[in-house]
């Protein structure tokens, strides 16, 4: 059933933490479209970080410092994630990470299209 993790939240989450307009008080889904759900999901947020005007460094990240950054743009935005890697190397990035933890009510899902 869809659920607020944040009282503040904009939108309602479902699934997987599927977050959008399209996600409705009460809504309820099956396995099979939380799956579909994730699975589109990822496919936006993948982009993102492949997109060097979100990631500058996204041609030399390694398999897990990509698969880190597509959670942490799931989890908090792709206007956050523009916002880490901005002017940072892979490494400066992986280092400044920790410093998101906790502070997810604060953050915003911000930049998204």
């Amino acid at each position: 059933m869809a659920y607020k993790p944040v009282a503040a939240e904009t939108y309602w989450t479902i699934g997987w933490g599927h977050y959008g307009a399209d996600v409705k008080q009460g809504m309820t889904i099956t396995q099979a479209e939380a799956e579909a759900m994730l699975v589109k999901d990822l496919d936006k947020y993948e982009a993102y970080v492949n997109n060097s005007a979100y990631v500058p460094v996204a041609a030399q990240l390694t398999q897990n410092q990509f698969d880190t950054l597509v959670s942490f743009c799931y989890n908090c935005g792709a206007g956050n994630l523009k916002t880490l890697c901005a002017g940072r190397t892979a490494a400066e990035i992986a280092a400044s990470i920790p410093k998101y933890k906790g502070q997810r009510p604060s953050l915003s899902r911000s930049g998204e299209t």
